[in-house]
């Protein structure tokens, strides 16, 4: 709180300065005339004036004015010190914005009850300023979090209504889904998922999130192999603020407290720092963390998935892995086989994912050539599921007819001595638990007829069938 004494008598305002800071804590500057004293108010921020009415050059009424005019939108407190305490000179004053009055010679006790005044006055104005102000952030914040949460919501909508159009092309992948809805039923199983890069692990641990049912509780994930090992306690358990240098001034919630209600996915766990590993698995055995740099307990409430493109159990055998962690999360465990494991599903995936990509763009094509599906079951893909749909992503983009063939794919290596080679074998998958005959008619059919470009005649001729037979068998008639 800053106090400005204007008197032009220095033996006055000197005996006022001394009085006043033996009754209050309080920052007091000094002026001789009015001039002056716009000049401190200028440079400093002062909350009440005490002023004597007359004064060479500016008087106290005038100077009430230029203070409003100086510092627009600030109040300050004018408590003038007059001679002459006619009611006219008093009701002026007043009139024009002054906080108080008092006579002269002045009478210290009073003097110290009207300052008093003015002080809770101010007190009062900046508590209000301030509670104006957080007021407005706390609604501004409030609005964001209301924003932040409903896109959240048709997120979580949008990605319900995809969930189960990944395609199951074969009894494994459906057994595996099907395990991950049972899964889904318990939340305190927690959920082991391994496979290779890109096979679909946070496809299946958001099955086993949501479930058939839609939940709208929160989804959080964390990539251990993306987080720096010295961040990584803040970003899993949270501070509070001042906790560290750098640290945000509000504090953070970690990504624990985030899932409260939900479920925590830990993505390459495998990653996860040997330093990080022993304070996991006491906050899972003991459902409790406390932030960094706090001493509130927060409760944790969440499903735990966790996944890795790693073999948890060899990493355990070379001590390279906490073997009572690895007990901990692999309660229910699913393997997801690779995508070189599962090839009779390659080309129902394409054109699954050719579909995806045309129904959201100005695509072309619509089909895959024979050539095409036998180079995409022929091609290894080492990125899995992720690398067939973005190659499918890729070639339609670029596409310009309405069948996808294998110079469409030339950035997967694909060539002209590939097709000749496609258009005069045969590939049958034996590796099926059921073959179905008519399935073989149907490829060598097809085959036959991109060989001779579509003429059925020439086709039949070449299979000693009939033109009507081969019609049949193309599912024509």
């Amino acid at each position: 709180m800053n106090l400005l004494i204007i008197d032009d008598d220095k033996s006055v305002s000197s005996s006022l300065t001394n009085s006043i800071k033996i009754e209050f804590k309080i920052e007091i500057f000094n002026a001789g005339n009015g001039q002056d004293a716009l000049d401190i108010i200028k440079n400093n921020e002062i909350d009440i004036v005490l002023s004597d009415i007359k004064m060479p050059g500016i008087n106290g009424i005038e100077l009430i004015s230029k203070i409003k005019q100086e510092k627009p939108g600030k109040i300050t407190d004018v408590i003038l010190m007059t001679g002459y305490p006619d009611m006219n000179s008093v009701l002026n004053a007043l009139r024009n914005g002054a906080y108080d009055y008092i006579k002269k010679p002045i009478n210290i006790e009073e003097l110290v009850l009207i300052l008093q005044r003015a002080i809770d006055h101010q007190t009062l104005i900046k508590e209000n300023t301030q509670f104006k102000d957080n007021f407005d952030h706390l609604v501004k914040q409030e609005e964001e979090t209301i924003r932040s949460r409903w896109e959240s919501i048709q997120t979580t909508q949008n990605e319900f209504y995809k969930m189960f159009n990944i395609g199951l092309f074969s009894k494994e992948m459906t057994d595996i889904v099907n395990f991950a809805l049972k899964c889904h039923q318990n939340r305190e199983i927690p959920v082991l998922i391994e496979g290779e890069t890109g096979s679909g692990k946070e496809v299946i641990a958001k099955i086993v999130h949501y479930g058939k049912t839609n939940p709208l509780s929160p989804f959080v994930a964390i990539n251990c192999s993306a987080v720096p090992e010295n961040l990584f306690e803040s970003e899993l358990f949270g501070y509070e603020r001042g906790a560290f240098t750098g640290a945000d001034i509000k504090g953070k919630a970690g990504m624990m407290e985030l899932a409260k209600g939900g479920t925590l996915f830990l993505d390459e766990i495998g990653d996860l720092p040997a330093s990080m590993q022993a304070k996991l698995l006491r906050a899972l055995q003991e459902k409790e963390i406390y932030r960094i740099g706090g001493n509130k307990k927060i409760k944790l409430d969440f499903r735990l998935i966790c996944a890795t493109n790693k073999s948890l159990n060899e990493m355990v055998n070379d001590n390279q892995f906490r073997s009572d962690l690895y007990y901990r999360i692999n309660t229910a465990y699913i393997k997801i086989p690779p995508l070189s494991d599962r090839k009779n599903e390659i080309v129902p995936l394409a054109y699954l994912f050719l579909k995806e990509f045309s129904d959201s763009n100005a695509c072309k094509a619509k089909g895959l050539s024979y050539e095409t599906e036998q180079l995409l079951v022929k091609h290894h893909w080492t990125g899995n599921v992720r690398q067939l749909k973005n190659a499918i992503f890729r070639a339609a983009f670029i596409a310009e007819k309405e069948e996808l063939t294998p110079d469409c794919f030339h950035f997967l290596g694909f060539n002209h001595q590939d097709c000749l080679d496609m258009r005069n074998t045969l590939t049958i998958n034996f590796d099926q638990e059921q073959l179905d005959i008519y399935e073989v008619e149907v490829l060598i059919a097809k085959q036959a007829l991109n060989k001779f470009k579509h003429n059925k005649v020439h086709t039949a001729r070449f299979l000693n069938i009939s033109v009507n037979k081969l019609r049949r068998i193309l599912g024509e008639m």
